[in-house]
């Protein structure tokens, strides 16, 4: 016997897999995702998936990014870190002063 899901969710990408996993996760809702070339084809899993907690902090959506962050954490402990190369990092945002006349060119060593 085939199992047939009730629902096709279009694109392999961030969306398309968190809508999956939710409804699976809550609903017991079997999804078959459609991607016309695979799961986490392009940004969603090439770009690094960086996420930041605070940059949109004073902004409209501001509780949506936060939720956001939560959630991803939420996924990596329930999925596996290692399975869905989830690791949490330490960043600093670094201020450039738009009035000065050179630009200093990167030495070409990788920083350590």
């Amino acid at each position: 016997m085939v199992a047939y899901s009730k629902i096709v969710v279009a694109g392999g990408g961030i969306i398309g897999n968190s809508i999956s996993y939710y409804l699976a996760k809550h609903h017991s809702t079997p999804c078959t995702i459609i991607d016309p070339v695979g799961i986490a084809p392009a940004a969603s899993g090439k770009a690094g998936g960086f996420l930041a907690k605070d940059w949109s902090d004073g902004t409209p959506i501001q509780e949506l990014q936060r939720r956001s962050f939560e959630l991803h954490a939420l996924q990596a402990e329930h999925l596996g870190s290692d399975r869905i190369d989830y690791r949490r990092l330490e960043c600093m945002a670094v201020a450039c002063d738009e009035s000065a006349t050179t630009i200093a060119k990167p030495s070409g060593k990788k920083l350590e």
